[in-house]
């Protein structure tokens, strides 16, 4: 039988008073279990409800499982799901199932701004961070869609605590991002307050869950493939210089464009015959979007076939494209994968 003192607390975190709460930890680390055991406790003694939110509803299929691990734990209550409604009651012939919480996605949230949450002081949103971003990608305007649903939740009571949890998988997302965390806020400090002490972010570490992991079969395999820093080290999959590189002086500005609330200004150094891509606009000429929704009467959209894309994009095939930051590396790669132009 596993310990639990393996699996989240997620006590030291709650205990800073923030209402958005991110923890980001090595897999298998019972970042949900933690989730379902608060929800559970706290609606047995208060009455309070939960929600687990996913971005889309494809990801709730084995919803109905979802109580399965920690049933045992709970043996004088049943679990059951029905429809998108969590249900419990006490074993015996003359209980009745009750509604202890929800589950949600957020894709169509805001569309959706009914339903009874007054009971509701607690959401978890599982795998915040999109760990494959070639087959998923982030919503528009992600970030304020979470503020959304979280607003709807709390109607205003200012108290409903939103717990972002996660595999450590990549630095570089909408909410990092948004709340300016670095990968040196992460290795340098525990707890990261931000937004006026209402964001809490958090680095888990465990040093018996990941030294136990380490030494299963699991750790094993992990090793074997390259995965251990990954999966049980907390090592972010996009904490590397590779493509990084300062843009050189003599390198000329060719053009930027603009994606979302991001600009890449792209230069080209003649003599190397490569490119370098910058996070910033240096200049305000000869800006381009690709997307409808970034177009401004002074911005031109052209198309994925244009020459200049082309160009930029046969030479970061090549391996001849670098970036002035991991997160501008990250951040293109976002876009190329979005709009297929890789």
């Amino acid at each position: 039988k596993i310990s639990m003192s393996v699996y989240v607390d997620y006590h030291p975190l709650l205990t800073r008073g923030a209402l958005w709460n991110f923890l980001t930890g090595h897999r298998s680390a019972g970042k949900t279990y933690g989730f379902k055991d608060w929800g559970i406790r706290d609606w047995k003694k208060h009455g309070n409800e939960m929600i687990y939110l996913r971005r889309y509803e494809s990801e709730l299929e084995d919803r109905y499982t979802f109580f399965d691990d920690i049933a045992e734990k709970y043996e004088n209550y049943d679990f059951r799901t029905k429809g998108y409604t969590m249900q419990a009651k006490k074993v015996g012939k003359n209980t009745s199932w009750q509604r202890m919480g929800h589950f949600r996605w957020l894709s169509t949230q805001q569309a959706r701004k009914g339903g009874d949450y007054s009971k509701c002081n607690k959401i978890m949103f599982d795998e915040f961070i999109i760990e494959n971003t070639r087959n998923m990608h982030y919503l528009t305007n992600e970030v304020n869609q979470a503020l959304g649903f979280w607003h709807t939740v709390d109607r205003r009571r200012f108290s409903t605590r939103m717990i972002f949890a996660s595999n450590a998988v990549s630095i570089v997302n909408p909410y990092f991002i948004k709340l300016g965390i670095s990968i040196d806020d992460l290795k340098n400090k525990e707890f990261i307050m931000r937004a006026n002490n209402r964001v809490c972010v958090h680095l888990y570490h465990n040093a018996e869950s990941e030294n136990e992991l380490m030494n299963s079969a699991f750790g094993d395999l992990a090793k074997a493939t390259g995965y251990d820093d990954y999966a049980i080290a907390n090592e972010f999959m996009d904490d590397t210089d590779t493509f990084v590189s300062s843009i050189p002086k003599d390198a000329r500005y060719c053009y930027a464009i603009q994606y979302g609330d991001q600009t890449f200004s792209i230069y080209l150094d003649s003599k190397m015959l490569q490119y370098y891509v910058g996070d910033y606009a240096r200049q305000t000429n000869n800006v381009f979007c690709l997307t409808k929704n970034d177009m401004t009467p002074n911005l031109l959209m052209i198309q994925k076939s244009h020459p200049i894309i082309k160009a930029l994009l046969n030479m970061y095939r090549l391996g001849n494209v670098y970036f002035s930051s991991a997160k501008c590396r990250e951040l293109f790669y976002e876009m190329s994968n979005v709009l297929n132009l890789q």
